[in-house]
């Protein structure tokens, strides 16, 4: 329990996740948040959701999303790369680009 004397949520990283992360940071020099499979059309564990470090997303794409590409071809899954924002509607935003909230 913390101090407040609520019980705090554990995560569990497997060694999938594990392994995955530390590939990508391997690839791209950039060290992620963390790492989500995410179904698309049904199909288990067709899309990666790595998040990263405020103001590495750049790096961790690459030039010419150079990095994405080699990631999809290790992982034979599409790889969407999000930056963290600690504002909470600047990361949302982050998560669903390329579209647009506009205020």
């Amino acid at each position: 329990m913390n101090v407040e004397g609520t019980e705090r949520a554990r995560i569990k990283l497997t060694s999938e996740v594990v392994g995955i992360m530390a590939v990508f940071t391997k690839v791209t020099g950039v060290a992620p948040k963390d790492c989500v499979s995410q179904d698309a059309a049904g199909t288990a564990g067709s899309v990666l959701l790595i998040i990263v470090p405020e103001g590495s997303g750049a790096r961790a794409i690459g030039k010419g999303a150079s990095n994405v590409h080699r990631l999809e071809q290790i992982f034979k899954r599409k790889i969407k790369i999000v930056e963290y924002s600690p504002n909470l509607q600047a990361f949302i935003e982050n998560l669903i680009r390329p579209f647009r909230i506009h205020r």
